[in-house]
């Protein structure tokens, strides 16, 4: 991996660390938890699916 795309990637996961606490921060720990393990089992359903096929199965849901 080239210097650059490695800096890139601390730099991207700075960033989404810093969303999250901010996310923890809103919602306390136990919602915080609550909404990481809803996403984490939409993208272990969805994983081997196209974004079509993604957007025709949630795209009406709520």
């Amino acid at each position: 991996m080239v210097e650059a795309e490695r800096d890139e990637g601390r730099v991207e996961a700075l960033a989404v660390e810093q969303r999250l606490s901010v996310l923890r921060q809103a919602l306390g720990p136990e919602l915080y938890e609550t909404v990481l393990a809803v996403r984490r089992a939409e993208a272990e359903l969805f994983a081997m699916q196209t974004d079509a096929e993604v957007i025709e199965a949630v795209r009406w849901r709520y």
